[in-house]
């Protein structure tokens, strides 16, 4: 006994006076209440005699805890690493033995004690804790189940190639920390120590350490923290099913209260009028009309007819319009000229591909970029964008124009409309189509999965609620 190094414990070595924040917090058995604050200063032991060359004599340190027995925090003589034990009488031989539990940081206070009490569990079954230990280190990290989750699940979800897309992106800056914009990248790196989650084992990843993390993550968006907080508890969700990796709560499901709010698109901008999309039509048809005027192609063309379709389609802008092509298969969307259709891709657990109708003001928009494209591929060489129908006016990887945000806001400007985004043309149209015509219509023709959808999206104008309810009201009194 007078040989092991033992803080609290009878006839301890002799060591030099520990620091007076931790002098302090011992109790009169010598032991310490043990926080993840407080391991941070806590240093090997100390011989109060020297080598007799006169260096520093060193020894692990051991500091017991007072809230769970048997627990020790064991700083290694070399002050390199710091580790959890567990110490318990051994019946059989009649000694007290060590079990190592894990390395800290990477193993909290509150893992390590929960643990024990695992153990104290599984012995009184009559269980060897050598065994309980190795099944919780078998359990994997967050790092380990989300690349599980991408590589057997995620491919087989019924889900848009550009969605799946977006989530690796999200999981890869997020949960792997590496991100290919430089600014993300810094401050991933500012922040690596309270983002870098992914490193725990599942089973001992708290509320608390998922909301401290989810803060941080808002810095960069409110929007993008709640949407990856929705990825990893699809995630978990998942992991669930999985009994060996002992997954007890969803801890990515935090309360409404704990998550930013987030205003829906729908509450934060009114959708145009049909006065306004009626205004929308005649300028970009003027701003066309100078182009054939003038005997030439401006460099707006392209992106001009995008919004006049996307106008009259209420599809969405850039998946569904911007990326079609003349010809394709199965996983383009492809035009259908004869049959006046635009199929979409073939989604998974999907019978056959799904299509929308084109009408004739689309029908005559794609002939002027049928036009276009002889032009523009007469006498060039860039061939290759000659499959798409809306292609890029310059060179790009892409090889379509996916960027019509500025002529949009250029005609907003000219008009003196509201400066809105432009996809609130797919909610304009779904407003109007909703005074056109019934909701179920509109969400055939405009690709809503859901009723909700429809309904949040497309807002009817204040005239068309008064006229509801006079039409009603007057219903009711022709009633005999």
């Amino acid at each position: 006994m007078q040989n092991e190094n033992k803080l609290g414990h009878n006839k301890p070595p002799k060591f030099k006076e520990l620091p007076v924040e931790i002098s302090s917090l011992k109790n009169n058995q010598g032991r310490i209440t043990l926080k993840n604050s407080i391991i941070k200063i806590l240093k090997r032991f100390e011989y109060v005699e020297p080598n007799k060359d006169g260096t520093i004599k060193f020894a692990d340190g051991l500091y017991y805890d007072t809230e769970k027995v048997g627990l020790q925090l064991k700083v290694n003589r070399h002050g390199v690493s710091k580790s959890f034990q567990f110490q318990m009488w051994d019946r059989v031989k009649k000694r007290p033995k060590k079990y190592h539990l894990g390395s800290w940081p990477e193993m909290k206070v509150e893992a390590a004690r929960s643990l024990i009490d695992k153990i104290k569990h599984g012995v009184k079954q009559g269980h060897d804790p050598k065994v309980i230990i190795e099944q919780q280190k078998l359990i994997p990290t967050l790092k380990e189940v989300v690349k599980e989750f991408l590589r057997t699940r995620l491919d087989n979800q019924k889900r848009r190639e550009s969605t799946k897309e977006d989530m690796r992106d999200r999981l890869g800056n997020w949960i792997f920390l590496k991100a290919k914009c430089p600014i993300l990248a810094a401050f991933l790196n500012n922040n690596r120590k309270e983002l870098n989650i992914g490193m725990l084992q599942v089973n001992k990843i708290t509320a608390a350490t998922i909301l401290k993390w989810y803060k941080i993550v808002g810095k960069r968006g409110k929007p993008l923290a709640n949407r990856i907080v929705d990825d990893l508890k699809t995630i978990i969700k998942w992991a669930m099913d999985r009994k060996e990796w002992k997954i007890e709560t969803n801890f990515f499901k935090l309360d409404q209260d704990e998550m930013f709010y987030i205003p829906a698109r729908i509450d934060k901008h009114n959708p145009y009028s049909i006065d306004d999309a009626a205004r929308i039509e005649k300028h970009i048809k003027d701003k066309l009309y100078l182009d054939k005027k003038l005997n030439k192609f401006s460099k707006q063309f392209v992106a001009l007819l995008g919004l006049y379709i996307s106008l009259f389609q209420g599809r969405r802008y850039k998946d569904e319009i911007l990326k079609m092509k003349w010809s394709g298969g199965t996983s383009d969307v492809r035009l259908a000229l004869k049959e006046k259709l635009v199929w979409l891709p073939k989604m998974k657990n999907e019978d056959k591909p799904t299509y929308y109708p084109l009408n004739s003001k689309s029908l005559w928009a794609i002939m002027q970029l049928k036009k276009y494209c002889n032009y523009k591929f007469k006498r060039t060489n860039h061939i290759k964008y000659k499959k798409f129908v809306f292609p890029s006016p310059t060179k790009s990887k892409k090889q379509y124009i996916y960027r019509i945000d500025k002529t949009w806001y250029q005609i907003v400007r000219e008009l003196g409309l509201r400066k809105l985004p432009p996809y609130m043309l797919r909610h304009t149209w779904a407003s109007i189509g909703v005074e056109a015509t019934d909701i179920k219509q509109v969400k055939d023709e405009g690709g809503w999965k859901t009723w909700k959808m429809v309904e949040r999206y497309a807002q009817r104008s204040e005239k068309a609620r008064r006229e509801t309810t006079e039409t009603i009201a007057n219903k009711i009194a022709t009633v005999e």
